[in-house]
């Protein structure tokens, strides 16, 4: 799959069959995380993959469902001392990249947001030194979940050509 179909592929997907994310495919999702482009080359961002079922189970409860039921969730972490003006922006870009990997590979994933940080910086033993950004969950689609229904901005909403309100597409 080209890298224009991965992106016109990926969904947030939130049912996932009972199967595990094979081994081998752990270092390579780790691997795309790690070649994203951060600022200074600084690198700031580890990942925890997290595949004990109590531990994700304790990461997912109180919130929705399908964190628990992911057969991985993985935990995007930054260093808080290392480019503070723009460690986030570099995880949001490596957690970006796992996110196309996963979708290059037929794996489903959903960027995750709204969980408990603090209690999931526990789970993980993840030290104080780092700020816990965002989750992703991966695995194998349920079949069942719906798809098709996916909105996204017109081109000439969203993206103008040298000045603001001068559509992208079109005559030049």
């Amino acid at each position: 799959m080209d890298v224009m179909e991965t992106i016109m592929k990926r969904r947030s997907i939130r049912a996932f069959l009972d199967k595990k994310v094979p081994a081998t495919e752990l270092e390579n999702i780790a691997k795309a995380g790690l070649m994203a482009p951060s600022a200074s080359n600084m690198q700031p961002w580890n990942f925890v993959f997290v595949t004990n079922a109590a531990k994700r189970l304790a990461i997912g409860k109180g919130f929705q469902k399908f964190i628990s039921q992911a057969p991985l969730i993985i935990v995007g972490t930054v260093d808080k001392k290392v480019n503070e003006s723009w460690n986030v922006v570099d995880c949001a870009i490596a957690l970006q990249n796992i996110v196309l990997y996963c979708t290059s590979v037929n794996l489903g994933t959903c960027w995750v947001g709204a969980f408990d940080k603090e209690r999931t910086r526990k789970i993980c033993n993840i030290p104080d030194s780092h700020k816990v950004i965002a989750l992703i969950v991966v695995g194998y689609a349920d079949p069942a979940f719906p798809t098709s229904n996916f909105f996204r901005k017109d081109l000439d909403e969203a993206a103008f050509l040298d000045e603001w309100d001068k559509p992208l597409t079109g005559e030049h």
